[in-house]
């Protein structure tokens, strides 16, 4: 069986060399600026500052992921249990209210009935 490299067809890309365009930086504090504004655009910064956190993050996890390549694996077990404690130590009911307003909304009856003439 062929290794899975030789079915590529081309040589795999430097993963550690990828970078975010250099425009990144600016849209992600536009959108953390447009968050706090009220309505359709407080909604949609809102969105984009989240979607770009997460790019961050997984970019930080890939950088740690090269640090530790070959030298340092104890550091993934150091960095992934930290990101498992920082989740735990979250607000306590983070998600109670989002589950209690949808047990709510599910419980409400639909309202009187009209009456009929």
């Amino acid at each position: 069986m062929p290794a899975p490299r030789s079915r590529l067809g081309r040589e795999w890309p430097d993963l550690a060399s990828l970078a975010y365009p250099t425009a990144f930086p600016l849209l992600a504090v536009a959108a953390f600026a447009a968050s706090f504004a009220p309505g359709v655009i407080g909604v949609v910064g809102t969105s984009f500052s989240g979607a770009l956190l997460v790019a961050y993050v997984i970019a930080g996890l890939a950088l740690m992921h090269f640090i530790a390549r070959g030298r340092a694996p104890w550091l993934l077990w150091l960095v992934y249990g930290a990101l498992l404690l920082l989740r735990s130590l979250r607000r306590p009911g983070a998600d109670v209210g989002r589950s209690a307003r949808a047990r709510h909304q599910s419980q409400t009856p639909a309202g009187p009935a009209s009456p009929s003439a």
